[in-house]
């Protein structure tokens, strides 16, 4: 943790850079031990569960400022907090956001930039969806964006469910652990993306959470979810069975924790 007087350089070096850039209300990052911001919001996943969705809504509340780019990942790449103060467009009328689905499964390098910059102005909200749906929705992601040539998943899972950034990404019960034994209930919340669209007093209670006005629509209708356009093949019932017997353990570390996560073994 820095110093008192590191806290005043680094206040006054904030300050006179965002001025100088033309950041609204400029204010310093740290005096003493207390910090000058606006609540902080990140969204640290994960891929394909909603997370755009729920950034949308934040979004469109008229109280939150939006960022430079959605999935930045800017901390991960990036250790100035200047330059964070810049890509989140800190504003004090405003709260800001971050919404990079790479700081799930990068906690032992995130969690500290965090606590340390925005200490308890802080709220987490970290998305879990059904861990088959998750990977084949990745899957078509990939296979739109290049990086698959042809889509041939019910053969070629296996080897996607193995691949090392897809593989960390499923392992829900890690992600789980590594987040809640840093954070309380007050700054940290774990939601089914499901339970998400699906009701929407739970989204009414994450807006009360935050502190932004709910909005009463459906999240669905600011951004779709778990759509699956016509030409793209589903998964067949023995791929989607194999799979859920992959993440049974996973599913069932999870659901000691969030109970209605044992909902997605069910076939």
């Amino acid at each position: 943790m820095p110093t008192d007087g590191t806290n005043a350089k680094i206040a006054q070096l904030v300050e006179h850079d965002l001025a100088k850039v033309g950041v609204a209300g400029s204010n310093p990052v740290f005096r003493s031990k207390q910090t000058y911001f606006n609540m902080h919001i990140v969204i640290p996943g994960l891929p394909k569960c909603g997370t755009t969705s729920l950034y949308n809504y934040f979004i469109t509340s008229g109280k939150v400022s939006r960022p430079t780019q959605k999935e930045g990942q800017y901390i991960l790449n990036h250790s100035d907090k200047i330059g964070y103060l810049k890509f989140l467009k800190y504003n004090k009328k405003y709260y800001t956001i971050d919404a990079s689905t790479s700081y799930a499964t990068n906690s032992e390098h995130i969690i500290p930039i965090l606590k340390e910059m925005f200490q308890d102005e802080l709220k987490i909200i970290i998305l879990f969806r059904n861990p088959v749906d998750r990977l084949y929705s990745n899957y078509i992601m990939h296979y739109k964006q290049g990086w698959i040539k042809k889509i041939n998943f019910n053969d070629e899972y296996l080897e996607y469910f193995n691949n090392n950034q897809q593989n960390q990404y499923q392992q829900y019960d890690k992600i789980f652990n590594a987040w809640n034994s840093q954070f309380n209930s007050d700054q940290l919340k774990f939601i089914i993306s499901e339970e998400l669209f699906n009701d929407n007093n739970i989204l009414k209670e994450i807006s009360e959470w935050v502190g932004i006005e709910y909005k009463n629509q459906p999240l669905a209708k600011i951004a779709p979810f778990g759509r699956r356009p016509a030409n793209y093949p589903k998964m067949n019932s023995v791929t989607r069975k194999k799979l859920l017997e992959l993440h049974e353990p996973i599913i069932n570390n999870l659901s000691q924790y969030i109970p209605t996560a044992k909902n997605w073994l069910t076939f």
